[in-house]
């Protein structure tokens, strides 16, 4: 029997990305074969809650669809998709033209027939149906926004508003196109429609960092480890903690808003194991700290230089996942981070890189013995600059 359990999620605070990427509503899924219904307070700002309510619009709007509309999207790839939802995508996606391409803002056609606007696509296709790729490429660099152009004048010249298609060629061309476009790169597309709005409400810039490490977490990464390094990349290495855990409520709250969509970017299981997972890694904005506390103390004690302690914390998670991991690798570690001279100064950053090893979160381990492999190696390393200190060894 399926059991139901209530969670209140953690509010948020005004932060880098979620307290920008507050969603209202509610959601409820299942995890670990439970149903889980996650509320809210007035005063809270809850990530996952409209998830639920998106896909009901979604599927709201797929059925006052027309047949052509649903034939347009590549066949039925992007079913359930509002024309608001694509065009709000598109908004958020587009990087602009190439380096070396016109201005945005020019729309002369080039001498073969280029599409140097948006609106000139759809022509610049009926005139040479054979440089579909390129027209798209030429109109923006972001792969998302290329196959959401072209569904834009794929309708265009479906509808006959950018002019006559012989024996509906240029049309078909088109629809190839697309298919082949969303076989190379579907799930980072999907990824892109299904959480435009978690980064629709962060900076451009934000946004485009968001993304890529969205499609790198959720698409690309194989291990927990390799989440936590994409997600600690976001990190503002000013305010290491709070900022993480704003990172990770939005991670969170565009898995949600993925795993309700009528299509996920990838495997729903996947999607709802990461954001299981993901509500243990909270403890890392701790290891954040902790580094924080040891750039400081390092640099009040011996002068040492400070370091970015999202950075630190990334190359022990990385450590996390090699195969076989010794003394040395420590040892390069303190010499990467300048803290080789004086000894003493070795001696305190080992000791605090050790303890902030103790706590990685588990989970991030392959095996246990992974973990305690590390956790001695660490130690090793913390002996040797004991006894450098003390003059025992070089």
């Amino acid at each position: 029997m399926n059991q139901t359990r209530s969670v209140t999620a953690p509010s948020t605070s005004a932060g880098q990305f979620a307290g920008q990427a507050s969603l209202p509503g509610g959601t409820q899924a299942h995890l670990a074969g439970r149903k889980v219904i996650q509320r809210q307070t007035s005063e809270q700002n809850v990530l996952l809650d409209a998830a639920g309510e998106l896909t009901q619009a979604f599927a709201a709007r797929m059925q006052q669809r027309g047949v052509k509309e649903r034939t347009i999207l590549t066949g039925g790839a992007l079913a359930g998709l509002s024309r608001d939802v694509r065009h709000k995508t598109l908004e958020h996606t587009r990087l602009g033209k190439p380096r070396g391409g016109r201005p945005a803002d020019d729309e002369r056609e080039s001498d073969d027939g280029g599409a140097n606007a948006q609106g000139d696509l759809a022509r610049a296709i009926l005139k040479r149906p054979d440089r579909i790729r390129h027209f798209a490429e030429e109109s923006d660099s972001d792969p998302t926004a290329q196959f959401l152009l072209l569904l834009d004048a794929a309708e265009e010249i479906e509808s006959g508003q950018a002019g006559p298609d012989a024996g509906g060629a240029a049309a078909a061309a088109v629809r190839e196109v697309l298919e082949e476009m969303f076989a190379e790169r579907g799930e980072s597309i999907l990824a892109d429609v299904n959480t435009v709005e978690v980064y629709s409400r962060l900076s451009a810039d934000q946004a485009r960092e968001f993304r890529s490490a969205y499609h790198d977490a959720a698409i690309g990464a194989d291990s927990l480890g390799g989440v936590v390094n994409h997600l600690l990349r976001l990190v503002n290495d000013g305010g290491a903690a709070a900022s993480f855990l704003d990172v990770h409520r939005t991670m969170i709250a565009a898995l949600g808003l993925d795993l309700a969509a009528s299509r996920s970017s990838t495997d729903k299981a996947k999607l709802q194991s990461l954001v299981s997972d993901l509500y243990h890694l909270e403890v890392v904005s701790t290891l954040l700290e902790a580094s924080v506390e040891l750039s400081g103390r390092l640099q009040s004690r011996h002068g040492t230089a400070p370091f970015a302690p999202n950075q630190l914390t990334s190359d022990l998670v990385s450590l996390s996942g090699e195969r076989w991991v010794d003394a040395d690798h420590f040892k390069r570690l303190a010499d990467r981070y300048r803290a080789m001279d004086p000894p003493a100064a070795t001696v305190d950053f080992l000791t605090g890189v050790r303890n902030l090893v103790k706590e990685i979160p588990v989970k991030v381990f392959a095996t246990p013995e992974a973990r305690q492999t590390l956790i001695d190696a660490a130690q090793d390393a913390v002996d040797y600059a004991i006894d450098r200190e003390e003059g025992i060894v070089e």
